[in-house]
């Protein structure tokens, strides 16, 4: 159990570093707890249930009900990693957002911080760990212009769908020319892709996405599927070895398998 809510703690904890620095709500949290339950529970490997077990169904997947919410909450709010605020607007960031310290939440429960609070409370991740989801394997020391950290944000927030370059730079209100060259920086430090255009009503858009999720975007997978339907088609037709290694792309200088007839083995 300890570590299954270890677990839940890191999952919660990245998705709302990916909401950048609005950061979420309440409800928002409960629904990273379920997508957690869903993922981790969904699906069991067959070899991971003891045989005397397989007779009996497999465990429905968790709800996260009243009581688990109050449970999990006393635990995931002392994270280092967090920071409770009031937001004044819950569509943008403000100076004016006030700081709630930890040990004023503490008492509380999550029906008191509703009431006391509203729709306003927000939990945001701190800049470091922010960072260190963001940017994955680059050097989170690395420094970047503000906008383009506000870029990143945004993109971010899309998970593996990405955010077109139309609609990036109308949410952030800022001009072509200095949002291609920080879109030009963060592609730089490999902290995004550039997927193929895509086709919004009758403009065509880049559509830029966070690097971690570039392996899990529908035109990748598509890629992938077409190698695997290739290589099955080609077995299938009965295409040698060395016809399927010419078709992946066969190194230059690699030995062939037979060596010609009027070539001599050593």
């Amino acid at each position: 159990m300890r570590q299954i809510i270890d677990d839940l703690k890191e999952y919660c904890l990245e998705e709302i570093s990916l909401e950048g620095a609005l950061g979420c709500g309440l409800e928002e949290l409960w629904i990273f707890v379920q997508d957690f339950f869903n993922q981790r529970f969904s699906y069991v490997e067959p070899l991971d249930i003891p045989a005397g077990l397989l007779k009996f169904e497999t465990p429905e997947v968790p709800y996260a009900d009243d009581y688990f919410k109050e449970f999990y909450w006393i635990r995931f709010m002392k994270s280092e990693e967090l920071i409770f605020f009031i937001i004044k607007d819950k569509n943008e960031q403000s100076d004016l957002d006030s700081t709630i310290e930890k040990p004023k939440l503490y008492g509380m429960t999550l029906n008191d911080i509703k009431t006391t609070y509203g729709d306003k409370f927000r939990m945001k991740a701190t800049t470091n760990y922010k960072k260190r989801i963001l940017f994955g394997a680059v050097d989170t020391t690395q420094n970047i212009p503000p906008i383009a950290y506000n870029i990143l944000q945004q993109i971010a927030r899309k998970r593996n769908v990405g955010a077109t370059q139309a609609d990036l730079i109308k949410l952030l209100k800022i001009n072509t020319k200095s949002f291609l060259h920080n879109i030009k920086i963060l592609t730089d430090l490999n902290l995004i892709v550039n997927l193929p255009v895509v086709v919004k009503g009758t403009t065509s858009t880049n559509n830029y996405i966070l690097g971690k999720f570039s392996d899990q975007t529908p035109a990748c997978k598509e890629k992938e599927d077409e190698k695997l339907s290739s290589l099955v088609h080609g077995l299938s037709n009965g295409e040698s070895e060395s016809t399927m290694s010419k078709r992946r792309g066969r190194p230059k200088g690699s030995k062939n398998k037979n060596p010609p007839e009027n070539t001599k083995s050593l």
